[in-house]
């Protein structure tokens, strides 16, 4: 039984730079990530002082997160997001791999955002109309699963257009992949990216606009 709280709290660095092969987890499971591919992402500071995460194609990071192998549960999670291309499909974070087991977040074809649940031979998607997502702008994502329900936001706005009808996730024993898809190569994404949050329990629309307005001066946004 996985704890109601924070299942993954990827490391969000204030002005001190980020160890460039780990990235820590500071939830009580430490799951903590590492950085793969050719260039690995690369961490850059802007000028508000956060570390953010370069990802070019073949960038990824890898966590062994057992708490996150969702099934029945209840889930959210939130990741600060700047893509550099919108006319791809990339992969956000997955645990998974579609029509198998597991689930995914996902940017599809003209920044249209997805949530994703996969079975044996199926998968359902709920997602935003396209162009939820531009190409080279912060966007904070966020996605919730309520039982059959789950709904896609952005920038604390629930912006779920089409909503599939999600049973369980098959049970995956997969690790976790940011930025590539479940099998290393497929749907890389390329932009930028802030470590991510995820819990165990169904964020209310209130409290994904409450962490948007917390963290957006983080990013330039001052709206």
């Amino acid at each position: 039984m996985i704890s109601r709280g924070v299942v993954l709290q990827l490391e969000n660095s204030i002005d001190v730079e980020p160890d460039a092969l780990t990235l820590y987890d500071l939830s009580r499971y430490q799951s903590n990530g590492t950085m793969r591919g050719a260039g690995q992402p690369n961490a850059v500071q802007l000028p508000s002082g956060t570390w953010i995460w370069v990802f070019a194609s073949g960038d990824w990071i890898e966590v062994t997160a057992p708490q996150m192998n969702f099934t029945s549960e209840l889930f959210s999670g939130l990741a600060w997001v700047n893509t550099s291309v919108t006319a791809t499909v990339q992969t956000i974070m997955i645990r998974g791999l579609g029509g198998i087991d597991g689930w995914g977040m996902l940017i599809h074809t003209n920044g249209r955002i997805d949530f994703e649940t996969y079975q044996a031979a199926a998968s359902q998607l709920s997602y935003a109309a396209g162009g939820a997502v531009p190409a080279g702008a912060w966007c904070l994502c966020g996605w919730t699963r309520n039982g059959a329900s789950c709904r896609v936001y952005v920038n604390g706005v629930d912006v779920t257009n089409t909503v599939g009808v999600h049973i369980n996730p098959l049970t995956s024993a997969r690790t976790v992949k940011i930025g590539i898809g479940d099998n290393k190569v497929a749907y890389p994404f390329v932009g930028l990216m802030s470590p991510f949050l995820w819990f165990s329990y169904t964020l209310t629309p209130g409290q994904i606009l409450n962490h948007y307005e917390k963290t957006k001066h983080w990013f330039g946004i001052h709206d």
